[in-house]
């Protein structure tokens, strides 16, 4: 009995370990984004510069994964080889930094990609080892869905913040390096406690379903539930697009507001998505919350009221990360193969990230066909969250044919 309980609180000790040392690098990333992001505005004073920044840092990762994928170069997202790339990207910044002789469009748009490359491995790897540490006994089900995206929303609320301050308070090549450092810093924290608890090679001597799947296991088919799952996470990263790249033209050029209201409004999102991680989860509120997200937005995009929006942007930070950890837990509930399961998570958040960095352009282009207005902005913004409504609608619809089928 004691044997048990100490291998208990030691599986107990190695979640907790995952999660802190996951929020410090990806805190560490998102710092990183928003340095270069505000720097390459203040630098050129080009909003199309920003957007460009935006893009690199998250297409272009994204279909050199693909390609990486098709060439046959593994995707093996050991520990060992995470923390390998994550260096190794953060050195490849701090010598772009140091060997650029001047501030240009071009430094920012490289480090934009750079940051984008480290930000993409480490979100799909992340999403993996998490669903690996599941599988492992380490955490359950919901709660390892749970604690991911709550380490996410705070990563990307408290590194927004702290990219902002830093890159106010020193220069661009000491915010640069600074986050650098703590990046592998945190990254080496990373390598040495976790290395060979969350190793690839037990999931090679077990196809077994995960603990918490329900039934025999099987492979992962394309089916339309399946599908209607992943166009629902890129749905989701086209309105965390679409909401950052509106936002900031709303409240400036639309409103009048300062900089303060669009800081305070993107805290509040990031309150709401802290939130949805302790909130129960259930298909059929994830129905009604979608249905908020709609009204949200109208609100957002219609009214000139400060405290209205700013309760709005709650629900949807609210509503977004609620509905991303029902997608999360539709597949990792799967009575599937680990290796299945783990690489359609890894679908989902390439798709996801696709989606979040064509978005803020694709609201560029907008403002510029309407001549300068945001009717267009605006529209796009609310008919994304009427699809992602939708496609939960017909998933909900989907999932209780199939249940009464097999009852």
């Amino acid at each position: 009995m004691s044997s048990s309980a100490d291998s208990q609180t030691a599986v107990s000790h190695r979640a907790v370990l995952f999660y802190i040392i996951t929020a410090v690098i990806v805190s560490a990333d998102f710092a990183l984004l928003t340095a270069v992001i505000w720097a390459s505005v203040e630098a050129t004073g080009s909003a199309l510069v920003a957007g460009v920044v935006i893009f690199l840092s998250t297409v272009v990762p994204f279909l050199l994964g693909k390609i990486a994928h098709r060439m046959g170069i593994g995707s093996d997202f050991s520990v060992k080889r995470l923390s390998f790339f994550r260096i190794a990207v953060c050195l490849a910044v701090v010598l772009a930094v140091i060997l650029s002789g001047s501030v240009t469009s071009g430094l920012f748009a490289m480090i934009g990609f750079l940051i984008g490359v480290l930000n993409f491995l480490t979100q799909v790897g992340i999403e993996k080892l998490n669903a690996r540490m599941i599988f492992l006994g380490f955490v359950d089900t919901k709660r390892g869905a749970r604690f991911i995206q709550l380490c996410v929303q705070v990563s990307a609320f408290m590194g927004a913040a702290t990219g902002g301050v830093l890159i106010d308070a020193l220069d661009i090549a000491g915010a640069f390096l600074l986050l650098c450092t703590v990046s592998s810093i945190g990254t080496l924290i990373f390598l040495v406690l976790l290395t060979g608890s969350l190793s690839g090679e037990d999931l090679e001597t077990d196809d077994a379903a995960a603990p918490d799947a329900v039934g025999p296991s099987h492979e992962i088919r394309f089916t339309r539930g399946i599908a209607l799952i992943v166009a629902g996470m890129v749905l989701i990263g086209a309105h965390i697009g679409a909401f950052n790249g509106l936002l900031p033209i709303l409240y400036q050029s639309g409103l009048g507001w300062s900089g303060s209201d669009y800081g305070l409004a993107s805290a509040m999102a990031a309150v709401g998505a802290i939130a949805a991680t302790f909130a129960p989860q259930d298909r059929r509120l994830c129905l009604l919350f979608a249905v908020c997200l709609v009204l949200a937005d109208l609100i957002i995009v219609i009214t000139g009221m400060r405290l209205a929006s700013f309760l709005s942007t709650f629900t949807v930070g609210f509503v977004v990360s609620y509905t991303r950890i029902s997608l999360r837990i539709s597949v990792l509930s799967l009575a599937a193969p680990q290796a299945e399961k783990e690489k359609l998570l890894g679908t989902m958040v390439s798709g996801l990230m696709i989606a979040m960095g064509c978005l803020p352009l694709v609201q560029g282009a907008l403002v510029e066909l309407s001549g300068g207005g945001l009717v267009l902005a605006k529209s796009g913004f609310v008919a994304i969250a009427l699809a992602l409504t939708a496609t939960i609608l017909f998933s909900t619809l989907e999932n209780t044919v199939r249940e009464a089928r097999t009852s």
